[in-house]
């Protein structure tokens, strides 16, 4: 910071050049003359500074503790002058790092962006050639002691594998000692230890390209102040020779005797305006090369900020690079899965059809259970007739029988009114008129009686023909919808097979039953009633 008592004198807009050319140069000598501290360059920030760059960076002492190297330096410290010396461009170090095919892509990101975040911190300039010459005799002194060795893995970092020796008639073999990664890929120690001879040799050029960015930059400042001290003491030069000879013209002026004082106001005057003139000339000069140092120094800015952009750039390159290969992953992802979808949509619609389907069959399920219901009250209600029927027919037999019992019954008697008839007859033959007539009478009421009876016998008859033939029916009804039964629904025909299996031993009782009745019937009609003639 510079201080109050320091500061030059305020602007005033009525003072001549020289006054400001006085001012000007007074502040510079102030701004020269200065101690260069501020609030940001405290001596312990320094120090702690200068501590950690002799000490390394954690990510270069990590890389060297990985790779068991070391640099010489006092014995056996480290030393390293990464972060003390100038670090090259962005685009040199993207330049070096690209041929590294070999090293991992974290690595290389990490020394870019650690060289980009380290690109402008820039260190005091020198102040002569002097100090250029030893600063580059500090780096070649520092680069001549910049020679890394290895040192002793110790037990714990060695690989799992190590030089084993197995004697087989006589003969050594030896095996490749190898360490694993992080991902479980064996490494042997061979590559691992080309692997950090090309870091070393890496960072070695690295270093260089630092250093030599440094003195160029040192350079560069030297050069811009020199440039600028010259143009001012070019300035500073001009507009005393052109006071100079503004009066040495006005001691001319005054010297000679002219003898008409008109002429010399007009010279002095024409002096006068020449002068301030040459000082506008000069004025409006001085702000054309403040100009030009000021467009010069934004030119520099803007090479700076185009070296950093084209860092940023070559990064954004990279990731985007990274982000299109993730792009085409995810879309080949994409296309799997929407294959997958496809699949899943082709099943799912196979599922849908087997659904419907299923749903047809339950419905055909339902339609068949009402018909095995429709059907089971049909078999019930023929059954139920069945057993009526056969009520009917028991009903039937019966009549027959008592209809057969009083046919028995009339033919014994009319048996014996015959015997009687001729007993009569042959007794008594006299009474044979009054007899006869009371006998015919009681014979055409039998007779009539009889034939009453043979008429209840054929209707009799006739009525167990329609049902047997209703039976009949009945009996194909129960096999029609047994064989229904049993094609729709075979477990509960089997449930049902003790039921069937009496079936047709009920069907085969009745069936005798009916030809008993008929042969009894038949041999009823054909026999008829013997009446012998009087």
């Amino acid at each position: 910071m510079i201080n109050k008592g320091s500061r030059s004198p305020r602007h005033h807009p009525s003072e001549s050049y020289d006054d400001k050319r006085d001012r000007r140069l007074a502040t510079h000598e102030i701004l020269r003359g200065r101690v260069n501290v501020t609030s940001c360059r405290h001596v312990g920030k320094s120090v702690s500074k200068d501590r950690r760059s002799q000490a390394g960076s954690p990510r270069l002492q990590e890389f060297f503790k990985r790779r068991n190297l070391t640099a010489e330096d006092e014995g056996r410290k480290i030393r390293l002058l990464c972060r003390t010396l100038k670090p090259p461009s962005h685009e040199g170090v993207l330049r070096d790092t690209a041929g590294w095919t070999f090293l991992r892509p974290t690595v290389v990101q990490k020394l870019s962006l650690d060289t980009s975040k380290s690109l402008f911190c820039y260190q005091q300039a020198p102040r002569s050639l002097n100090d250029i010459s030893r600063s580059l005799n500090v780096h070649s002194c520092d680069r001549s002691n910049m020679q890394p060795i290895t040192k002793e893995v110790p037990k714990r970092d060695r690989g799992t594998q190590t030089l084993n020796e197995s004697r087989q008639n006589g003969i050594h073999i030896m095996r490749n000692s190898s360490q694993q990664t992080d991902h479980g890929t064996a490494v042997l120690d061979k590559e691992i230890f080309q692997l950090s001879e090309y870091l070393k040799e890496a960072l070695h050029r690295e270093q260089k390209l630092k250093q030599k960015l440094a003195v160029l930059q040192e350079l560069l400042a030297v050069l811009v102040q020199a440039a600028e001290k010259s143009w001012k003491v070019q300035v500073s030069e001009d507009k005393l020779k052109s006071r100079v000879g503004a009066l040495e013209s006005q001691l001319r002026a005054c010297s000679q005797s002219s003898r008409k004082a008109g002429a010399k106001k007009l010279l002095m005057e024409m002096e006068d305006q020449k002068q301030k003139y040459e000082q506008k000339v000069k004025e409006s000069l001085q702000k054309m090369l403040e100009e030009k140092g000021n467009t010069e120094q934004e030119l520099q800015n803007a090479q700076r900020t185009l070296v950093v952009t084209e860092g940023e750039c070559d990064l954004w390159k990279n990731e985007y690079e990274t982000f299109k290969k993730a792009w085409s992953d995810l879309i080949a992802r994409h296309t799997e899965l929407q294959d997958e979808l496809h699949i899943l949509q082709s099943k799912l619609e196979g599922v849908d059809t087997q659904d419907t389907q299923l749903h047809k069959l339950q419905a055909c399920l339902h339609i068949l259970e009402r018909e095995q219901t429709d059907l089971q009250t049909r078999l019930d209600a023929s059954e139920e007739d069945n057993e009526f029927q056969k009520e009917q027919l028991c009903s039937m037999e019966d009549k027959w029988r008592i209809a057969e019992e009083q046919k028995l019954a009339l033919e014994l008697m009319i048996s014996q009114l015959k015997n009687e008839i001729f007993t009569v007859r042959n007794q008594l033959p006299l009474q044979k008129d009054k007899k006869d007539e009371k006998h015919g009478t009681e014979l055409q009421k039998v007779t009539s009686q009889l034939a009453m009876k043979e008429k209840e016998c054929t209707e009799l008859r006739s009525e167990l023909e329609t049902l047997s033939d209703e039976y009949l029916s009945c009996q194909t009804k129960l096999r029609q919808c047994r064989d229904q039964l049993k094609s729709h629904h075979g477990q509960k025909t089997k449930r049902r097979s003790c039921w069937w299996c009496w079936l047709p031993c009920l069907v085969l009782a009745t069936a005798t039953v009916m030809a008993t009745l008929l042969s009894n019937l038949d041999t009823i009609v054909h026999r008829g009633p013997k009446f012998t003639p009087f």
